[in-house]
């Protein structure tokens, strides 16, 4: 139970694909991310201004996530877990649950292979469409937004299902 109220059923499946997930995502395993999405979904990154849509576009931006940032090559600690609702165990603030909705937070350290340490800080909506995850809306820091852009490699604009949002 959250501080607002029993969790019904939708808000129980959003939560659970949003553990599993995250779960994969942590793990490295392309194929267990996708499988938590819709056949067509979505993601935005701002401030890049960044659409991926697809599942093409979408496999691709976490095989380059992943693969780049394979598990392992960095570490990564959550520095403020204070917002989450009730006592969800997630590793991040689960700010607000309705529906076909959630807001999420993460603010995390990570030090990378190269021990470089930098600042990740996020709030994502994530939508969900018939029992999967339609998409997320992902807005973060500037050392956020630094350490995908870097992951990702310059050509990533210029793929198919990708585009810049003016």
């Amino acid at each position: 139970m959250s501080d607002q109220g029993p969790i019904r059923h939708r808000e129980q499946i959003l939560l659970r694909l949003f553990f599993e997930h995250g779960a994969a995502e942590r793990a490295g395993d392309v194929d267990a991310v996708m499988a938590t999405l819709c056949d067509d979904p979505y993601y935005e990154f701002f401030p890049l201004n960044y659409r991926v849509e697809g599942t093409a576009a979408v496999r691709e931006f976490y095989a380059r996530m992943l693969g780049a940032n394979a598990p392992g090559s960095q570490t990564f600690r959550i520095t403020d877990t204070s917002g989450n609702l009730g006592d969800l165990n997630s590793p991040c603030d689960v700010i607000w649950i309705g529906n076909d909705s959630m807001v999420t937070r993460d603010d995390l350290l990570m030090t990378d292979a190269d021990g470089r340490e930098r600042s990740l800080r996020y709030l994502s909506i994530f939508t969900l469409k018939g029992m999967k995850l339609e998409g997320e809306r992902i807005y973060m820091s500037q050392g956020a937004a630094d350490y995908i852009r870097e992951s990702l490699g310059e050509d990533f604009v210029s793929l198919p299902g990708v585009s810049i949002i003016d």
